[in-house]
């Protein structure tokens, strides 16, 4: 189970199985045994527990995984996509003020007023904009299908996979260029007396648990509805160790480098990235994906360029706006 949870997070399922466990046997013997009365407190700790259960049950990897079943025919299909998507780094403001509200009630005991005074967040102004760089590539590297136990078990018909987004500027004038564009994002949309700044990466078709088809088997009582129904039977955590037999635990890394001063795409650089280019090995097969990489026509447009002078140490041609 290396993506369903970390090993505490494991030990905290199991305990919570037999917590709901205990509680029903401890309402079913009191409820059984005595009045009820004596048997009251049984039924607040059973509450308790089927709540912790139920939560724990919710925030648990599993399910998100099922929720993500990738409809491409296989794992090559479903890289090759992320592969040649670029990426965008979104740039997120939003404005805000506190105000104070005081309200006077009488006591009706004492005869006298009572102030009470309440400060709440009014959200005024809100904007997003994506960094605008000028050329990309994939250097996610080597996805190397942890095959171990699938060679073992030709049972194995899913990947379950977990994905993390990461972008890396070329160089410090790309770095230069993005505080340049966030500052100037700021600059535009603050607009009231304090305001809370983010940025995040998205990718088009980015999921970061997913289920990866690698065969054409399809396993019997296999996805989220069996999955929630051995929640509701208290059996999540036997069902996982079910779904354990048929998947793959995968984790990877997309890594896309973006440059908004020169083309890093251009011939006489190219074979820098040659080592970092993005290929999928699964068993004996090996598929190698260095074609275009390629911005949209219209993925950046209205957008003015800053005018930055190219770095002297880099060789790649200066891309004209």
């Amino acid at each position: 189970m290396a993506f369903t949870g970390s090993v505490c997070h494991q030990c905290w399922c199991w305990f919570t199985v037999c917590f709901i466990w205990v509680a029903l046997a401890v309402n079913f013997y009191y409820y059984s045994s005595f009045d009820g009365e004596e048997a009251s407190f049984a039924l607040p700790v059973l509450g308790v527990a089927a709540f912790v259960y139920l939560v724990t049950a919710c925030c648990d990897p599993a399910p998100r995984y099922f929720l993500h079943i990738t409809t491409c025919a296989d794992v090559y299909d479903y890289m090759e996509k992320l592969f040649y998507e670029p990426m965008s780094k979104v740039m997120r403001i939003n404005c805000y003020h506190m105000e104070t509200q005081t309200t006077t009630m009488d006591s009706p005991r004492s005869g006298s007023q009572r102030t009470h005074t309440t400060t709440t967040r009014v959200n005024t102004h809100s904007a997003k904009k994506a960094f605008r760089y000028t050329s990309w590539r994939d250097v996610s590297g080597e996805f190397a299908v942890n095959v171990g136990g699938a060679s073992a078990n030709q049972e194995r018909a899913f990947i379950r996979l977990r994905l993390e987004l990461k972008m890396s500027f070329v160089n410090d004038g790309t770095g230069e260029d993005f505080e340049r564009q966030k500052a100037e994002f700021i600059r535009r949309n603050d607009r009231d007396v304090m305001y809370e700044y983010s940025d995040c990466l998205e990718l088009k078709g980015y999921r970061e648990y997913s289920l990866v088809r690698v065969s054409d088997t399809d396993p019997k009582f296999f996805g989220f509805t069996w999955y929630l129904l051995s929640t509701l039977l208290t059996l999540s955590e036997f069902y996982k160790m079910y779904m354990d037999r048929f998947c793959i635990d995968q984790e990877f890394n997309i890594v896309k480098m973006v440059s908004s001063r020169q083309d890093i795409n251009a011939p006489q650089v190219i074979h820098r990235y040659e080592p970092m280019v993005p290929r999928i090995v699964y068993g004996e097969h090996e598929v190698v994906y260095d074609g275009p990489m390629i911005l949209p026509p219209n993925m950046w447009e209205g957008y003015i360029s800053q005018g930055s002078p190219i770095y002297k140490e880099d060789d790649a041609p200066l891309i004209k706006h």
